[in-house]
């Protein structure tokens, strides 16, 4: 498929001439690197492995205290094994999947979801946004990250039954034969390769303790395991990303590295593992702000990044290699942003795109939340109890890296008033009172030139009060597929903020590239009042500045939203509100009474937007919508504010809290 001369254009105008001679390059090496294949077997080349190549390092705990740990994991291990029966049966959960059935026989190179079987191509060449070729490439990518081996394998470590080892060795054994290196979907993207590769590697660690697993781990398998585990390395040596495009791809390929080369006996394991613990070190602190918020702007990213960089972190220490003490000060400082904003279910705000990315699960438990998780362990590693929300009393996530609780700290007590935050490097800050809390957001559209996953947000709100969600982010739902409802969850209409003239703040210039980009500026913050603008439609024919200020009114327990137009000529204006799924709307003489389970607030909006709508579930337009995860939406209150003006011009909201 060709690709749009418009999308190669703009993607061309962002790249330095650094990037465009490397990019030349890596064609170059592609191309003899297609010759180079097209000659050998599609089997791993197995000459020198011995089958001894993996061993030892230590796991992030002993695992050879089984007995005290299958104690420790009572309640749990029903729930592991559950969840390695799904995948004994091929039934997989992930996304919009709830135990779907792949068949008798594992395809991996099969796209589930629109039924398409993925062609063998040259994995580096292949254009794996081709929906025609390769359907969502989300959903063949997912199952082959192979999450399920890790439960798989606890499972057999956890019950000595070798069932499960008997089913691992057979979904790898049938994925080398399916995909040769580098061939197809599963070859595409160094980001896919890491992350099997750290699955692998953790599977076998359990395995390698598990005494059910010991028959099924031997001979011309084990030998083809670890053959092909040294073809993912290499690969990975050969495709880290850069430039542009070296944002959290990069952190993952560098943390497979890492991992592969501390974990394995082959003869540049050495190199590799150095060669990743230097990129690690030097990522963290180039795409970590000095206040711990990922520079993608996207709070799920904050996780998937976390957790690379945990990872590597504590499976270097059990094995004498350190990383430096600012490499776990950024830690740190991303765990601090995420205490902020997060609630007490362990729920945070979904700024920026979120595609449900994991590096390694280890935990299927229905209460098992991500960054609920990474508080847990952060709050662990770090010696901070305050960090550990009220519900994470017990985390099999961080049992699994730092062991059994060995003293008497408890975690925070549930909290409704939380101290006002500024995190001015990031652009969140944090104000409110009275049981409510409010995120304002003044800060960069995403990371590097492409700024790949932030979305057109800028000046946007969100709000929860009383441990209730009202005013939301509705989330991201697509990636390449579905361009409409990718183009609408990104877009500034899918904000709480103000669209002009029926346009996104930011310019976009593909579903991962943003062209022109609004530039925020930060005026005035002092823990009560903040306020800002941006310059997104000053490229208007007739410039438009917008400027918001909120303030938390203490003594009528109310936030006051001032939006400020500057502009001279005539221009259509757009508030849109987005409340969260539980709640309803109900329209009385001042406002808008809004209703989340017998907790209220009333939205009172300025009397110059006339041309008030609620709309839910709309598709035409697209309106009203949420979503809580990748390729999955529900309906949801959204109240659009409509109004012709002319210049400056300036709109007062009211939030009331009841």
């Amino acid at each position: 498929m060709m690709r749009d001369p418009q999308w190669i254009l703009q993607r061309l105008r962002l790249m330095s001439l650094g990037e465009v001679a490397a990019r030349t390059g890596r064609t170059v090496q592609n191309t003899l690197d297609r010759l180079r294949y097209r000659f050998r077997s599609s089997e791993p080349k197995t000459d020198g492995i011995q089958g001894t190549e993996f061993g030892g390092a230590r796991f992030f705990v002993a695992l050879d205290a089984r007995e005290r740990v299958r104690s420790h994991l009572l309640r749990r291990c029903a729930w592991t094994a559950t969840a390695a029966d799904d995948a004994l049966e091929h039934r997989f959960c992930f996304f919009a999947f709830e135990r779907e059935w792949f068949g008798e026989h594992i395809q991996w190179n099969f796209e589930y979801r629109q039924r398409i079987a993925t062609p063998l191509d040259f994995g580096p060449s292949l254009d794996y946004r081709d929906e025609r070729k390769v359907g969502d490439i989300k959903y063949a990518w997912e199952h082959n990250r192979h999450h399920h081996l890790v439960e798989l394998a606890k499972a057999c470590y956890l019950t000595d039954d070798e069932r499960y080892a008997r089913e691992l060795v057979e979904q790898v054994d049938s994925w080398i034969t399916q995909c040769p290196v580098p061939y197809g979907v599963n070859w595409a993207s160094g980001l896919e390769v890491a992350i099997r590769l750290i699955n692998w590697t953790v599977a076998l660690f359990y395995l390698g303790e598990a005494p059910a697993a010991s028959p099924t781990l031997v001979g011309e398998f084990r030998r083809r395991w670890l053959a092909s585990a040294r073809e993912h390395m290499e690969f990975l040596a050969r495709h880290l990303s850069s430039h542009s495009s070296a944002n959290n791809h990069l952190i993952g390929e560098a943390c497979g590295l890492f991992i592969g080369g501390l974990c394995y006996r082959f003869p540049r394991s050495d190199r590799w593992r150095d060669l990743g613990k230097a990129i690690l070190e030097r990522e963290a602190r180039a795409q970590t702000w000095p206040d711990g918020v990922n520079k993608e702007q996207a709070i799920g990213y904050q996780a998937f990044v976390f957790d690379f960089l945990l990872l590597s972190g504590l499976l270097g220490e059990r094995n004498g290699v350190m990383f430096s003490a600012e490499y776990w000060r950024i830690l740190e400082s991303m765990a601090d942003y995420v205490s902020a904003v997060i609630d007490d279910q362990g729920e945070v705000p979904q700024i920026g795109d979120d595609d449900d990315g994991h590096v390694v699960r280890f935990s299927y438990h229905p209460s098992y939340r991500p960054f609920r998780s990474l508080l847990a362990t952060a709050g662990r590693r770090f010696r901070r109890p305050e960090l550990i929300p009220a519900t994470a009393t017990e985390d099999e996530k961080t049992f699994w890296l730092l062991g059994e609780e060995s003293s008497d700290r408890k975690p925070a007590a549930a909290r409704e008033d939380r101290p006002a935050r500024a995190f001015r490097h990031g652009g969140y800050f944090l104000l409110g009172g009275a049981g409510a809390q409010l995120l304002f957001d003044c800060g960069p559209l995403g990371y590097l030139s492409l700024a790949a996953h932030g979305h057109a947000d800028a000046l946007s709100v969100v709000l929860r009060y009383r441990g209730r969600w009202f005013l939301v982010d509705p989330g991201t739902y697509a990636y390449h597929t579905n361009p409409a409802w990718r183009s609408y969850f990104r877009g500034t209409g899918a904000h709480n903020t103000i669209t002009c003239d029926n346009q996104d703040q930011s310019v976009s210039g593909g579903n991962f590239l943003w062209g022109r980009k609004a530039q925020c500026t930060l005026h005035r913050w002092d823990g009560h009042t903040v306020c800002g603008h941006h310059t997104g439609y000053a490229r208007l024919a007739d410039p438009v500045i917008h400027e918001r200020e909120v303030a938390f009114l203490g003594e009528r327990n109310t936030f006051r939203v001032v939006d400020r137009i500057r502009a001279a000529g005539h221009h259509r204006l757009r508030q849109s509100w987005h409340f969260s799924p539980s709640c309803t709307c109900s329209r009385e003489e001042r406002g808008w009474v809004i209703d989340n389970d017998g907790t209220c607030v009333r939205l009172v909006p300025d009397a110059l937007t006339r041309e008030q709508t609620l709309h839910r579930g709309s598709t035409t337009p697209i309106a009203g919508w949420y979503s809580a995860g990748y390729d999955r939406k529900v309906p949801s209150p959204t109240l659009t504010c409509d109004a012709a003006v002319r210049g400056d011009t300036e709109f007062v909201t009211l939030i009331e809290l009841l």
